[in-house]
């Protein structure tokens, strides 16, 4: 007689909720190791949203000294995005990442799976504008998902987007100002960005992988980058031949189809 089926995932269940307390209980101890604050919340008894009080038990259990043993740790943090995203810490300060660091945006991004550099850009860009949003999106790029579904789809790693116009050129002489090494123009020299002045109207852009493999952002033909900006989900063969014809390809829809396949900015599974 086989076990139910409740017995028998019984286990598994008990196991996969012992690894998520560990984890979360990891993601306290970062916390408590880069913020005297929460710190000092743990042990006064102040309510503190998420922790379960056996789990502040467990905290409470070290000595409260230990956690700023490392005292430049959370610089370090700062100084890991602020490598990926020196146009964003330009424009906004490195302390604009630091008072990111240890809020809730950052507990998140401690969780499998999540990204340090990709979590403060998605909470930083927009305060960065335009030239953020591009640096966010580069950021993105470089952490590509893995496809999903059937179909023809923008490839992993490939965006296609509209900026204010301006926006990439802004963005190329912000790089320029910071240097071969930017952290230590942001840190040692001080170097601050005002937002450029861009606009009206908007310019296509698209990134992809340069020679290096890495991503890399230049102009599209508008007509392109519509087209890939609408295949972010997979579809037929024929609907993507069909939105590329209403975008202007016309008969020759099957052959660009088959170079964007080629050039590996659409991909098929």
């Amino acid at each position: 007689m086989s076990r139910p089926a409740d017995q028998s995932s019984a286990p598994d269940a008990i196991v996969a909720a012992a690894g998520a307390r560990v984890m979360a209980l990891h993601r306290w101890i970062v916390r408590l190791t880069i913020d005297p604050a929460l710190v000092d919340a743990v042990h006064s008894g102040a309510p503190i949203e998420g922790l379960q009080d056996e789990d502040r038990a467990l905290l409470r259990a070290v000595d409260p000294r230990a956690w700023g043993v490392d005292v430049h740790r959370r610089a370090r943090f700062v100084t890991t995005v602020l490598e990926e995203c020196p146009v964003i810490g330009a424009l906004l300060g490195p302390e604009a990442i630091d008072g990111w660091i240890g809020g809730p945006g950052f507990a998140a991004a401690l969780a499998p799976g999540g990204s340090l550099c990709l979590a403060a850009a998605e909470a930083l860009a927009p305060a960065a504008g335009p030239l953020g949003e591009l640096e966010r999106r580069l950021c993105a790029a470089r952490r590509p998902a893995p496809p999903v579904g059937r179909g023809i789809s923008l490839n992993s790693g490939v965006d296609a987007f509209f900026a204010p116009a301006g926006t990439l050129a802004a963005f190329a002489a912000a790089r320029a100002r910071l240097g071969p090494a930017p952290l230590r123009t942001l840190i040692e020299d001080g170097l601050r960005l005002r937002a450029p002045a861009v606009g009206p109207g908007e310019e296509a852009l698209l990134i992809s992988a340069d020679d290096r493999g890495q991503p890399g952002v230049s102009h599209g033909s508008p007509a392109l980058v519509r087209l890939l900006d609408a295949s972010r989900s997979p579809a037929p063969r024929a609907a993507v031949l069909s939105r590329a014809r209403k975008l202007g390809a016309g008969s020759g829809a099957a052959e660009l189809i088959d170079a964007l396949l080629g050039e590996g900015l659409l991909c098929a599974r």
